[in-house]
């Protein structure tokens, strides 16, 4: 699901809101990674089957989320729907009843406790692949039935470019539940609660595989969204649509990835929209301490780390995105990998993973140079700057811990009086051992606009010294940029990371020096 910003700051102030009640001092605004204010280490627990009472707060959660009032750490309306449907057997009696009418489509009516179903009759059109679903009346209606052809266009459109240009697989069969065998859609006042739409999980096709629909707003009015409506509309198909396909690999794979890919995925089906670019300043690109795989709940680091799939699409073309779905589905003739062990197996052979974060982690700092677009994009923090000199020749040591799936940038310049060619700058790197995964990259500015890039290789130990031309007259600055690429869990500890593990290799330790010599 695509969620509004307005959405996440109303998240956060009920956060900080009910923090203030509780007197427990937490901060009043939202963290820089775009975490919850409330809890800016702990996401929300995925589902628990087999507890009722993790079930019953996957249930509480999703409730407040349909309202329009999610607590920071809750997940995306999507989710949060698939997760209350994965916690189905955990719940009986008054509570089941509840999430049976949450997951319910539209159309059942009435009877739904939390207004998400239609007051009138409704009525819907086909095309090739996909119904849509409207009344005629109360405040679902779409503005016109111009708007809901050009909807049913959009979504058959969408279709092609994902199931047939890119190859990814289609949305599941849903018996009929729509009247029909066809990927149903139904059209709502979602943006009343801060939804742009959402996907549901519905029915399990195979152990890990299901079938879905989707809901989406029924006019993206100004008055709900910062886009306008045929925008909002295009990415918001391209999201939403690209979630039912994902069921089809596996309903139950990791948050974050399910969400980072949702948000790529708008760029290859509306890449005119840039809506998305909203969401670059909660992830790496602008806070590369952060983790890859942080799912920030309410807040929106898992969709700003689209970026990390348009580096990988960039590099490697579109496909590789869709390999790595490959190895995640979860049918039984299909690896079943969980999201970054899919990313490691998948970028193997295209250079190691580690090597790849690194880059993709320095190309960061300078996206103008990296991305096609990224000069519209931020920057990834810096943190540390120095000017080395004459009279000034050494930095460091510095030190400093990464959690997994983060980096961390050093820029130094040489000053005016470093005008002869011949100053070096040698650069010495202390990481983890290999096994950890610590990686290096360095990025050298040239004053005519030259950008030469290197992969720093680790010794066995962690360690390396690389030598640079420092002379003020060719070289701007140098970018310094440490990794910890550390893709190791310990899996099933009822954590938000990936495989819902325990990172083995957080709080890796970095040791930087830099010395000037002639």
């Amino acid at each position: 699901m695509r969620r509004t910003l307005a959405a996440t700051t109303l998240a956060l102030a009920m956060a900080v809101t009910g923090a203030l009640a509780a007197a427990v001092p937490f901060p009043s605004t939202a963290a820089p990674t775009g975490r919850s204010a409330a809890d800016p280490g702990k996401p929300a627990d995925p589902p628990r089957p087999s507890d009722p009472a993790a079930a019953l707060r996957t249930s509480t959660s999703a409730q407040r989320v349909l309202a329009g009032r999610p607590a920071a750490a809750d997940a995306s309306a999507t989710l949060a729907l698939r997760d209350l449907w994965l916690s189905l057997p955990g719940l009986t009696g008054t509570e089941r009843r509840r999430a049976d009418a949450l997951l319910a489509r539209p159309t059942d009516g009435v009877g739904d406790p939390f207004g998400f179903g239609y007051g009138v009759k409704a009525v819907k059109k086909c095309a090739r692949n996909v119904c849509v679903h409207w009344v005629r009346s109360t405040t679902d209606a779409p503005p016109s039935k111009r708007w809901v052809d050009l909807t049913l266009q959009r979504l058959q459109r969408t279709w092609r470019v994902q199931t047939g240009r890119l190859g990814y697989r289609t949305p599941l069969k849903d018996d009929r539940r729509g009247g029909n065998e066809l990927f149903d859609v139904y059209l709502k006042d979602v943006g009343s609660v801060g939804l742009y739409g959402y996907c549901a999980a519905e029915s399990r096709v195979q152990r890990f595989l299901a079938a879905g629909y989707c809901v989406l707003d029924n006019d993206f009015a100004a008055t709900q969204f910062p886009s306008p409506p045929r925008k909002s509309l295009k990415v918001t198909a391209a999201h939403e649509f690209f979630h039912a396909v994902q069921y089809a690999y596996d309903a139950e794979d990791d948050r974050w990835l399910m969400e980072a890919t949702a948000t790529w995925m708008e760029e290859r089906v509306a890449d005119n929209a840039n809506d998305n670019r909203q969401y670059l300043p909660y992830g790496q690109l602008r806070d590369p301490s952060s983790p890859l795989d942080s799912y920030g709940g309410s807040a929106l680091d898992q969709y700003g780390n689209w970026a990390f799939f348009e580096f990988l699409s960039k590099r490697f073309g579109p496909k590789v995105v869709r390999n790595i779905w490959d190895k995640m589905a979860a049918d039984k003739k299909s690896p079943d990998f969980y999201s970054t062990q899919a990313i490691v197996k998948v970028l193997a052979n295209r250079g190691g993973f580690a090597k790849l974060f690194a880059q993709y982690a320095a190309g960061n700092t300078i996206p103008g140079k990296s991305y096609p677009e990224g000069g519209e994009w931020p920057r990834a923090a810096i943190d540390a700057r120095a000017v080395l000199s004459r009279s000034e020749r050494k930095l460091g040591p510095i030190t400093r811990t990464l959690q997994h799936l983060s980096s961390a940038n050093y820029v130094l310049r040489p000053d005016g009086s470093l005008g002869n060619t011949s100053w070096q700058l040698e650069v010495r790197i202390a990481g983890p051992e290999r096994k950890a995964s610590p990686a290096a990259y360095v990025l050298i500015d040239r004053r005519r606009g030259r950008t030469e890039r290197r992969y720093v290789k680790l010794s066995r130990t962690g360690n390396a010294e690389v030598k640079l031309g420092f002379g003020h007259r060719r070289v701007e600055k140098v970018t310094i940029t440490l990794a910890n690429a550390s893709a190791r869990y310990a899996c099933l500890r009822r954590s938000s990371w990936s495989c819902q593990g325990r990172p083995r290799d957080d709080k890796a330790r970095f040791a930087l020096r830099a010395v000037l010599r002639k």
